[in-house]
């Protein structure tokens, strides 16, 4: 091999590999620079076994099978602390995009940071949108190219937004010559109007997806409601595919049927924009009004060691009086999750500056973000292949040397200006343009309500189990009777982070081996 060990940085695309070298006894494992594959491992004195899901790693031994109570409670606590390493099983360790292992004899791990985002990216002299939206259009058009199989059927998860729009339209072009459509699933809460005018967020994506597909001559779309999914059964069916717990607990049901859908309708390839807002359509940042550029800079003169000391506090007593978390106090204290993290640019309380390219980095997950693991993991269980081409590491490259100051607009304030500049022409002004946001999961509240007999045994059985040592069950509860009572923004909110959240780590402190896979739902 030209590179040896090496090559890794030399390789572009979505890829993970493992190599046996028996001369030395060495088990090389690798993975992308942006980790759209999922590989994980366990070493020991006697073994050493590694796999792309957990739930082959706990087959073979169910001893592994041992809860990770600090990963638990920084996930309850809703913090990107996680580090990629980490996994709910304290002896499986996930391989971090951008990073190898080198296991020998002994069963010791070196694992290496091969390829750093900041190291990576060259700040552009460009002076105009216009001029940076052309270069980016370019590495656009690539990625897609690269994703697009004229030979295999193509999907694409279509949302009302800006990154899934720009993907299916430039996926559908490329298709146009070669006489295949593509297929388009967007998902529909019950109630169309549901949370329509709530926060400037529209509740239903179709009139939008609508627009993207009626513009392209060779796309199918498609709806989908998933009336017969609740949102317990979807979470249960996300545990079992990924191994445990994962963000976004509250949109398992719908993703479980988009995606079903469109590997039942036959699709074995499934394109989505999910890493869109790191790069090509990063928001940018609006110059800072006085009083919050005053408030930052009050912060900053504080010594560091007295605001960790305040922040600890102010955490802790939250947590014991029944704050919005639904961590348990116990769990808070024997996980030490307080005190832990502090030099981590995802802990939430570093102080980063907005606009840096670091934050931009942190934002992006660069070196330790899951979510490309967790499609490859939705992609095992349901039988397709996903494809993000906004996480091409050429287009995010070039995205994060653009200037900050030409994502937004300064005369009107419109953000996100590099995507919108480089579709123009492309992608209908209704879309283009569009400042709104949608809000996934717009229905929990009516599909929660539909499914109260299920919700209250579910509550009883964390209470009779190991899981009411790990969760809150008196703030869960006291959620789940506003969301009987209730309908606004923080209800829906509290139901998505606190009720199911804590329900999904209660579900697998239970049954951490996580079991067979559920029936269909």
């Amino acid at each position: 091999m030209q590179w040896g060990e090496a090559c890794v940085e030399h390789l572009i695309g979505d890829w993970s590999f493992v190599v046996w070298q028996p001369t030395n006894r060495r088990l090389f494992l690798a993975r992308d620079q942006l980790g759209m594959t999922a590989l994980y491992y366990y070493t020991g004195r006697d073994y050493t076994a590694f796999a792309t899901r957990r739930k082959l790693l706990l087959a073979l031994d169910p001893g592994l099978a041992q809860i990770n109570d600090l990963y638990l409670a920084q996930f309850l606590l809703n913090w990107r602390v996680l580090k990629g390493d980490q996994t709910p099983h304290l002896p499986i360790h996930r391989l971090p995009p951008a990073h190898t292992a080198v296991i020998t004899d002994g069963g010791t791990a070196e694992v290496r940071y091969y390829w750093q985002v900041l190291h990576n990216v060259t700040p552009l002299s460009l002076r105009t949108v216009e001029e940076a939206a052309e270069g980016a259009l370019v590495h656009f058009d690539e990625a897609v190219r690269c994703r697009v199989d004229s030979h295999r059927p193509m999907a694409v998860s279509l949302s009302g937004g800006l990154d899934s729009g720009a993907v299916a339209l430039t996926a559908a072009q490329m298709l146009r010559g070669t006489g295949q459509s593509l297929a388009a699933y967007t998902g529909l809460p019950l109630d169309d109007d549901e949370w329509t005018a709530v926060n400037k967020r529209f509740g239903s994506e179709w009139a939008l997806a609508l627009v993207i597909s009626q513009h392209a001559m060779n796309i199918r779309h498609y709806p989908v409601r998933a009336e017969s999914f609740t949102p317990l059964a979807g979470l249960r069916y996300s545990l079992w595919v990924h191994d445990g717990p994962v963000s976004a607990t509250s949109n398992a049901f719908w993703m479980y049927a988009l995606m079903k859908t469109a590997s039942d309708d036959g699709a074995q390839i499934i394109l989505n924009g999910q890493t869109g807002n790191a790069g090509l359509s990063w928001p940018g940042v609006r110059p800072k009004k006085d009083a919050a550029s005053l408030r930052n800079r009050l912060k900053d003169v504080v010594p560091l060691q007295l605001r960790r000391v305040i922040w600890r506090r102010r955490l802790l007593r939250s947590i014991d009086y029944g704050g919005i978390t639904p961590l348990h106090p116990d769990l808070a204290r024997r996980s030490h999750v307080a005190d832990v993290g502090w030099d981590d640019p995802a802990h939430p309380y570093y102080s980063l500056i907005d606009g840096s390219l670091l934050e931009r980095v942190v934002k992006l997950g660069a070196g330790r973000t899951i979510v490309g693991a967790l499609y490859a993991e939705w992609g095992a269980a349901l039988g397709f292949e996903p494809r993000d081409p906004t996480a091409d590491i050429r287009l995010l490259r070039y995205c994060l040397g653009v200037p900050p100051h030409l994502f937004v607009d300064l005369e009107t304030g419109m953000r996100r200006m590099l995507m919108r500049t480089a579709m123009a022409g492309r992608m209908p002004d209704a879309v283009r343009l569009n400042p709104r946001f949608g809000l996934q999961a717009a229905d929990l509240i009516t599909r929660l309500r539909a499914d109260r007999a299920a919700m209250e045994a579910c509550l009883d059985e964390l209470e009779r189990g190991d899981g009411r040592y790990y969760v809150n069950l008196p703030v869960m509860r006291n959620v789940w009777q506003a969301v009987q009572e209730r309908e606004d923004r923080e209800t829906l909110r509290n139901a998505a982070s606190i009720l199911l959240r804590g329900i999904a780590v209660g579900f697998f402190v239970q049954q951490p081996t996580i079991g067979p896979r559920p029936d269909e739902i």
